[in-house]
């Protein structure tokens, strides 16, 4: 999926106004957008602005302020003009739907309208509706400002072409898109996650360890890893034959349950959500709680710094890498 001239979506249209679609905005705008912003209640238009402005300004790239519009209703946007729409309401099937038919009677033929579903299949979403070649899904991870990785999804109809340029706009504004060639339940990432997530809590039911120390043992061990290599390369490094024979001893004993374990379900059967509740394995003040997401934050945005060194720095050498030697000048 290489790239050299990514194509920037000059307009974008982001609907909905919640902290995805604020970072998802702001994501834009530093990438040199103009971009629209749609939401519900027009007395949130300026608390809108102020948390844009805000993650634009985490994110270091320059802004400016007329780059961006925000409106209340789905008739002011200069739809014609857009070349990407991102839905960004809550996760409800109904709810999307009503706004991607909304979109398809606004929108240029040729317009990409995407979902940032985190579940719920693009393929569902817009089933029925004109724009379903133009139609994928295109979920980030929050803060989508800070967390690079945007997955592109390609539902049943998607014209890959379509599919295609968004990556390359994506790409153009300074995002880390992958490919997702087919509309599954937990996309890519999510779909990894989850699995590590079940073996997560299944050592913490079978009482293997405590909450502190699973998360030690991943924050300090392959979490760190993760930062110079993706699991494929780290197995690279280390050799297949070495992970053929450990799987062979660790696969009969991971989890293979269907359903969520009895930790995860009690917590939230008891409203033990997390920080939002002030309890979950921890317990927290609000003043805790403000702490903790501040840190994660900071601790982001010096990740993103780091994977971007390395970035520039493996770019660096492959460009010496591609370069001719003097030997090979001297053979022409």
């Amino acid at each position: 999926m290489a790239d050299d001239n990514p194509a920037i979506a000059r307009h974008v249209i982001v609907v909905g106004a919640g902290a995805m679609g604020r970072d998802i905005a702001a994501m834009f705008l530093g990438g040199g957008s103009t971009v629209e912003v749609i939401l519900r209640d027009a007395s949130k238009v300026e608390a809108c602005r102020e948390g844009i402005a805000v993650s634009v300004a985490e994110t270091r790239r320059p802004f400016e302020p007329s780059q961006l519009t925000i409106r209340s209703g789905m008739h002011k946007p200069d739809w014609r003009n857009a070349d990407l729409v991102v839905e960004a309401v809550p996760e409800d099937l109904a709810t999307k739907r009503a706004i991607f038919s909304e979109i398809a009677e606004r929108v240029a033929s040729d317009v990409i309208v995407a979902s940032n579903a985190s579940a719920i299949p693009i393929s569902a979403i817009a089933e029925g509706l004109s724009l379903g070649r133009n139609a994928i899904g295109m979920h980030f991870f929050l803060p989508a400002h800070l967390v690079p990785l945007v997955e592109v999804i390609c539902g049943q109809d998607t014209d890959p072409a379509v599919a295609y340029r968004a990556v390359s706009m994506l790409r153009a504004a300074g995002s880390r898109p992958v490919l997702v060639r087919r509309d599954t339940p937990g996309f890519l990432a999510n779909r990894i996650q989850h699995a590590m997530m079940r073996e997560v809590f299944a050592v913490i039911d079978e009482g293997l360890a405590s909450p502190e120390d699973v998360d030690a043992a991943v924050r300090y061990s392959f979490g760190m890893r993760f930062l110079a290599a993706g699991p494929l390369m780290q197995k690279e490094l280390s050799g297949l034959d070495t992970q053929m024979a450990a799987a062979r001893s660790i696969y009969p004993v991971l989890a293979t349950n269907a359903e969520p374990g009895p930790s995860l379900a009690e917590k939230v059967k008891r409203g033990h959500t997390g920080l939002k509740a002030l309890q979950g394995f921890w317990q927290w003040t609000p003043e805790e709680a403000e702490r903790v997401r501040e840190e994660f934050r900071t601790a982001l945005m010096e990740s993103l710094n780091l994977l971007n060194r390395i970035d520039q720095a493996a770019s660096h050498f492959d460009a010496l890498s591609a370069a001719p030697t003097d030997d090979v000048k001297s053979s022409h």
